[in-house]
């Protein structure tokens, strides 16, 4: 368990440390900026009974919790995996849903003079 705390705190500090000045060079605004850093503790707030009631009742052969906690570690490395690729997944997307035509690779970038 000590080690399961470690490795959150270790995230933890990572993304406090890179995270505002990364998410500012995506082009996130301030006020924007307090949204993603309040979305943690409401997601926290909201997810954790319900992981929890669903723990509670498994019955997997690895036990009750084990399967949640290796479950939620391939999340989290997963998502700091996303995150650092962040601008060029919002890219891909943008290309995928026609918003961007022209060959700068910056989502809307055509629709700016509007």
């Amino acid at each position: 368990m000590t080690v399961l705390l470690a490795g959150i705190q270790f995230v933890w500090t990572v993304e406090l440390g890179y995270g505002t000045p990364y998410l500012l060079s995506l082009g996130l605004s301030k006020p924007l900026m307090t949204l993603v850093w309040m979305a943690g503790p409401l997601s926290g707030l909201l997810i954790q009974p319900i992981v929890g009631r669903l723990s509670d009742k498994c019955t997997s052969s690895l036990g009750r919790r084990r399967p949640y906690i290796i479950g939620g570690a391939a999340f989290v490395i997963t998502s700091v995996i996303l995150i650092a690729y962040a601008k060029e997944a919002a890219v891909a997307m943008a290309r995928i849903a026609g918003l961007s035509d022209d060959n700068s690779g910056v989502p809307g970038s055509d629709y700016q003079s509007f």
